[in-house]
């Protein structure tokens, strides 16, 4: 799909952001249109303003720029489907479009359903590979695709917290 494109070129700028901490100890919740997620107190919320593209709902990073989330959002009648269509549906939809290179099927670790898939970011001198973490849900006729980034050396070390903070994930 064309969000594809749009998440990494999201990526890109979100790593580039200059770091920015929280004082408090422990977990906190995060809100930004209409999302909410729990996560650790090191986290923020992206600006809008950072995230220069229309495609991507809200985005969050920790003060190691070295985790990304972000979160786009589809509603029914802009995807074509009617009430039968699932988030599991909508979750193979986004496996099957995907353009960067899918490791795996859908699984499900801890009741989040998830695929995850590399992408590789080429410029004059460097070259980084990241790893995303895909999930997918609906709450009323929005769809939301929420993807958990890291470079792909971290992900190992990433991935149990990934699912966590799925679980944690919430709409109003």
């Amino acid at each position: 799909m064309k969000k594809l494109t749009a998440l990494i070129l999201a990526a890109v700028l979100l790593f580039a952001l200059p770091a920015c901490s929280s004082t408090e100890k422990g977990d906190q919740v995060l809100s930004s249109k209409g999302v909410s997620i729990t996560l650790p107190s090191d986290f923020y919320v992206v600006s809008s303003g950072a995230i220069d593209n229309p495609l991507i709902l809200t985005g969050f990073s920790n003060a190691a720029d070295d985790i990304a989330i972000y979160v786009i959002t589809e509603t029914r009648s802009e995807l074509g489907v009617d009430s039968s269509f699932t988030a599991d549906d909508y979750l193979d939809a986004q496996r099957e479009y995907s353009t960067g290179n899918v490791i795996s099927a859908v699984r499900e670790q801890d009741g989040v359903k998830y695929f995850t898939y590399t992408v590789t970011q080429t410029d004059n001198l460097n070259s980084n590979t990241y790893h995303f973490l895909n999930t997918a849900y609906l709450s009323g006729d929005n769809f939301y695709y929420v993807q958990f980034c890291c470079r792909s050396e971290l992900f190992d070390a990433k991935k149990d917290s990934f699912i966590a903070w799925a679980k944690t994930v919430s709409f109003s």
